[in-house]
């Protein structure tokens, strides 16, 4: 049976809260019941049974059948579906086939995105190590992973994935890439001394865990947590639980389909009532009841939302985005914070080469420099290229991430790793975490030189002189004090710092006495900020979304990474800390604080909830194991392409290229996409609304009809169909990334019921008075007042869609930059024009043909409405004011040129 989450809690809790790391070698064995010899095979085979193999047990799983049938559950559907019903119950079969299709490819793409999103545990799985090498009973074996347990003995070398928990025994130079569970980037290296209690993950030099890579070394673990119980297993298990929200979206349209659900009610009840009382025809009433109901209903909501995001994902894709989830880029367009993390992508995850200081020569910004020859002639740089060379494993493409940035370094300075196999290392002195050096004795030409790279503290000790160019000069206490302060100076800008020394030898010997060097220089290195990074800092601001680093690597790191990014961060808050603030200080600090290391999981939702609880919209973004449970918890998760399966499997879109800027460009896209569906809605209700104010009056005045229950519905089709769907590709407004983030629920529902309402009553108007103007002043008949009225209703809507493209002006994204929309409105208009001249249509929509003659009122009265809407936000932003100076001074100067000439 799968543990639920307080069993599970409980369980890692006993696992961990051992505190193996304040274990001496000695008691650690002793309290795992094991030895150096490791477990028998019948000790093996009891803990099987008792602790289980070392994999994870995934929840109870989410069949493919109920995340099918979970499609079917939203009220939009259910109003949909009685929208279907009632349409094949007024024998409009077309109508009814039409919204039971939309609900039909909606449920299959909502099935196949979560689906997807089910698979997360599948990716957790592949971290796992296949294969183990353990000790047991003296012997060393190879084994299935799954089949380790508690008190196993693990054989640890360079390039393993280490299968389990384990607490280390015997270490010879151990270095291990945490990155992916702890977001370091740097390569942390191992002891077997014993540690504080209270360390924290980062900080256990002397435990192994889980999913992480042996960069280098070798030795010997005791494991003491496995499957559920680890590390990582810990994180998948968050992963399982923690509920993935609702986008900005989702819980809008819900919304949005309650209210014209209750529309819909309020207007066919009344109506109906007051149509039988005032004794008009039952069977006619009912029709235009259920025909009002039918056309206030937005059957093509959810494809016109499907379409607009599924067209943003395919541009964003072409931009390095990979959308995974549809409804994430809308999400994305909503969120007033982004939730960082600083290795892989704010910085390139990649060690670089920052500062050279020599005792001739200082070289700052080494990374951005363009070497020259006078440079390359320096004698120590030259030393100092071939020391980093000669003392380091790594090839310019592979290797230890630090040894890979000297290689590069090197290569820079024109030396390349090939030099180690023309002058073959003729001893070495290995690096290890106690010693904190390493040494190599190489024959260069004639003489055996002797290269050394290490801790700088520890390197000036075995330094008793410095060159300069060719001259040794004897390394004065107050030379000693100068290099000190510059390796402070690099180590307080959040820099790895390493020191170089030669000698040349005449007796092998000597080379194991480590005293007599010359020192050659110190080199600063650090994982540097992506290109374009601050950029993309700068237009989150104006788009007012606050950008959060949140990482797990050192706070003077993070600190320096922030400065050079210009992210405000006087300070840092570390994991330690956020664990003592109480819900209320950790909800202040997250709305004061811009920079977060040291970080564990559980820090990183915590971060989000505290964000949550104050109001805001969170995006997450990281790559590693770690940010799992952060990235399904945020409003959207932000994966980077060369991250982990997990991350990508969770999150909600993929940055393909690793760049900060992409979020920007699907922040831009995001928002485009989100007002072209407000395009829709707002349209969508403006329409209806016209047509429920004249039906409603006309009963309420006991005149005929103006409208029809046919020419309802056919309203519903030809202006909320094709023109209406050509908004979801239309134009982006220039100024979507210098708003505010929106409000969905403001911007949605109130910001849009202003305009509809208005625009409503204008169509209303304009319809209303066309049909009065036929029965009481032309006296025409009512079939022709009826047409006239439907026709203005029609063509009214087809021009009130270039009002709706933009919010402040129609000419602003171009009225004629649509070419879709531009065709839909003329398919539209030549549909209607069919249903007055074509006999068969008369018959079907009761229409007659009217003169020529008639279409200049008809068409200016259809354009009412669009010229009202365009002056009065004229008026409002004082463009128009503008335009009408520009053909006053044109107007002044064509008549001055006239009078000169």
């Amino acid at each position: 049976m799968p543990l639920n989450t307080q069993q599970h809690s409980q369980a890692f809790d006993f696992y961990q809260a051992h505190n193996w790391q304040a274990f001496s070698v000695v008691d650690t064995l002793k309290g795992l019941k094991t030895s150096a010899i490791g477990l028998t095979e019948k000790e093996v085979e009891l803990r099987k049974t008792e602790f289980g193999l070392n994999e994870f047990t995934a929840e109870k799983k989410t069949t493919a059948v109920d995340i099918f049938l979970r499609q079917f559950k939203s009220f939009l559907f259910l109003l949909l579906f009685l929208a279907g019903i009632l349409s094949f119950a007024i024998s409009q079969f077309f109508d009814g086939l039409a919204i039971f299709l939309i609900l039909i490819i909606n449920a299959i793409v909502g099935f196949f995105q979560e689906y997807q999103a089910e698979q997360a545990l599948q990716e957790l799985k592949k971290i796992e190590t296949p294969l183990s090498t353990v000790k047991r009973d003296n012997q060393i074996l190879v084994i299935e992973s799954k089949n380790l347990v508690p008190g196993d003995i693990l054989v640890l070398k360079e390039g393993d994935k280490i299968p389990a928990d384990a607490r280390l025994i015997e270490n010879y130079s151990i270095e291990v890439d945490q990155s992916a569970l702890t977001g370091e980037s740097q390569g942390v290296e191992k002891s077997t001394k014993t540690l504080s209690p209270n360390a924290t993950i980062p900080d256990t030099a002397n435990l192994v865990f889980a999913g992480t890579i042996v960069n280098r070394g070798k030795g010997l673990a005791v494991v003491y947590a496995t499957g559920d119980n680890t590390q990582l297993g810990h994180i998948a298990h968050l992963v399982q639980t923690t509920l993935t929200p609702d986008t900005p979206l989702q819980k809008t349209l819900e919304r949005l389909s309650k209210v014209l659900g209750i529309i819909s009610i309020a207007i066919a009840a009344p109506g109906l009532i007051i149509g039988l009382v005032t004794h008009r025809n039952i069977i006619e009433m009912i029709m235009l009841t259920i025909s009002l109901a039918v056309s206030a209903i937005p059957e093509g909501l959810p494809i016109v939302v499907t379409l607009a995001l599924a067209i943003g994902t395919r541009r964003m894709l072409k931009k390095h985005v990979l959308i995974r989830k549809l409804p994430a880029v809308e999400a994305l367009g909503s969120v007033d914070v982004i939730c960082t993390d600083k290795t892989g992508t704010l910085t390139r995850n990649q060690m670089t080469v920052t500062d050279l200081i020599l005792s001739d020569q200082t070289i700052a910004n080494f990374d951005q420099l363009k070497i020259n020859k006078q440079l390359i002639n320096k004698t120590n740089l030259n030393l100092l290229a071939q020391a980093a060379i000669y003392c380091s494993d790594a090839q310019e493409d592979s290797g230890e991430p630090t040894e890979k940035a000297l290689i590069k370094m090197s290569a820079k300075l024109g030396f390349s790793s090939s030099l180690r196999l023309l002058n073959p290392r003729l001893d070495e002195i290995p690096f290890n975490s106690s010693q904190k050096y390493m040494a190599t004795l190489t024959k260069l030409d004639s003489q055996k030189i002797a290269f050394i790279k290490g801790a700088p503290e520890l390197i000036l000790k075995m330094c008793q002189k410095t060159q300069i160019d060719h001259q040794s000069t004897s390394l004065t206490d107050k030379k000693r004090e100068l290099i000190a302060n510059q390796v402070s100076e690099l180590t307080s800008s959040g820099k790895r710092v390493l020191a170089f020394g030669y000698k040349v030898i005449n007796d092998h010997k000597q080379f194991h006495h480590i005293n007599d060097y010359v020192f050659l220089g110190l080199v600063g290195m650090i994982d540097p900020p992506r290109e374009n990074v601050i950029k993309s800092l700068e237009k989150c601001a104006k788009a007012g979304v606050k950008v959060i680093m949140i990482t797990g690597d050192h706070p003077l790191t993070a600190l320096s990474i922030a400065k050079q990014i210009h992210m405000p961060s006087d300070s840092v808050i570390t994991g330690d800390q956020l664990d003592k603030f109480s819900r209320q200080e950790l909800e202040g600090v997250v709305e004061n604080h811009y920079v977060f290391a040291r970080v564990s999981p559980e820090n990183k939702l915590q971060i989000l909830q505290a964000l949550h609880n104050q109001g805001h919209l969170v995006a997450m973004t990281g790559d590693g194991v770690n940010d799992a449970p952060a990235l399904k918890e945020a409003d959207i998760g932000i994966s980077v392409g060369d991250g982990t399966d997990l991350a990508r499997e969770v999150s909600d879109m993929v940055l393909l290229d690793n760049n900060f800027n992409s979020i920007v460009t699907a922040l831009r896209e995001a928002r485009g996409i989100f007002f072209n569906i407000k395009k829709f809605i707002a349209f969508l209700l403006a329409a209806n609304f016209d047509e429920i104010f004249i039906i409603l009056l006309a009963i309420i005045l006991e005149t005929p009809l103006p409208l029809l229950p046919i020419h309802l519905l056919w309203l519903n089709v030809i202006t909320d169909s094709l023109p209406a769907l050509a908004l979801s590709v239309d134009n982006y407004d220039e100024d979507v990334m210098i708003k505010p983030p929106y409000d969905p629920k403001k911007e949605i529902i109130s910001g849009l019921l202003k305009f509809s309402v208005a625009a409503g009553l204008l169509g209303f108007a304009a319809g209303f008075l066309t049909f009065l103007s036929q029965i009481h002043f032309n006296y025409s008949s009512i079939e022709l007042a009826q047409t006239l009225t439907f026709t203005v209703t029609v063509l009214f809507e087809l021009f009130l869609i270039f009002s709706v493209r933009s919010e402040k002006n129609a000419f602003k994204v171009g009225l004629f930059s649509n070419k879709t929309l531009l065709l839909a409105i003329a398919s539209s208009a030549i549909l209607q024009i069919l249903a007055i001249y074509l006999p068969i249509t008369q018959k079907l929509f009761n229409t007659v043909p009217f003169p020529l003659s008639y279409w200049p009122a008809v068409i200016l009265t259809s354009l009412s409405g669009f010229v009202i809407i365009e002056l009065v936000r004229g008026l409002k932003y004082g463009h128009l004011m503008i335009y009408i100076r520009k053909v006053v001074n044109k107007i002044s100067t064509t008549k001055t040129s006239l009078k000169l000439s």
